[in-house]
């Protein structure tokens, strides 16, 4: 899930979680630039873990001119 004030919504756009190895890909497209709170839940044997991410987007700046 995206984390969205109280609220979870579902993973951004550009993204997939592969289940069966716990692997997220992320594809950003433009606008996706600030700090994006990301909420996995995983079931155990333990019961429910909640991990959760912050991912940065910065821009990407060119040194050359």
């Amino acid at each position: 899930y995206m984390e969205n004030g109280d609220a979870l919504r579902p993973l951004p756009i550009g993204s997939t979680l592969d289940r069966e190895t716990g692997t997220f890909y992320w594809q950003l497209s433009q606008g996706f630039i600030g700090t994006y709170r990301l909420v996995f839940i995983e079931y155990g044997q333990e019961g429910m873990q909640k991990r959760i991410i912050d991912v940065n987007v910065v821009p990407k700046f060119s040194l050359e001119r």
